[in-house]
């Protein structure tokens, strides 16, 4: 009778000794993970309800009847406002502020913003917080003498 050698084991038992180790990994990262795994359901309740008060929260703003005010972003036809719109501006420095602009739709970029005020003469800086109603047909120049410290 022969002596099987190590590689003649190795041969006949490597995909049993695989298969093994997966399970002691996958249960090992079963135990160590178990009570995220049982609050899933809970989670994934709340995320649903959650987004199904934001759909119904937009579906009424939406119906608000007869009135071209909305809150949200800017849309654009032929570089004028399509609609009225009123947007609330935030932040407690320029680049906030410039960064919420950006946002809301008003401009696509910080430096679109740039170039308008480069065009408009005004310093990027004067830019202040708040809660601003665009009228429709206004232009990036006049969005801008609004949200600026600029006075007509």
């Amino acid at each position: 009778m022969k002596s099987k050698s190590f590689r003649d084991f190795h041969y006949d038992h490597s995909d049993i000794i695989l298969a093994v180790i997966i399970f002691i990994i996958a249960a090992v990262i079963i135990v160590w993970r178990v009570n995220i795994i049982m609050d899933y359901p809970q989670t994934l309740e709340h995320h649903t309800t959650s987004n199904a008060v934001a759909t119904d929260d937009a579906a009424t703003a939406e119906s608000q009847a007869e009135t071209a005010v909305v809150s949200g972003k800017a849309t654009w036809t032929d570089d004028k406002l399509a609609a009225d719109i009123t947007v609330d501006i935030t932040g407690t420095n320029a680049e906030e502020i410039i960064t919420s602009l950006v946002a809301s739709g008003l401009f696509t970029s910080a430096k679109d913003f740039d170039n308008a005020c480069k065009e408009a003469k005004i310093d990027r800086k004067t830019v202040q917080a708040g809660t601003y109603t665009f009228r429709k047909d206004m232009t990036k120049q006049d969005v801008l003498k609004m949200v600026t410290k600029v006075s007509k």
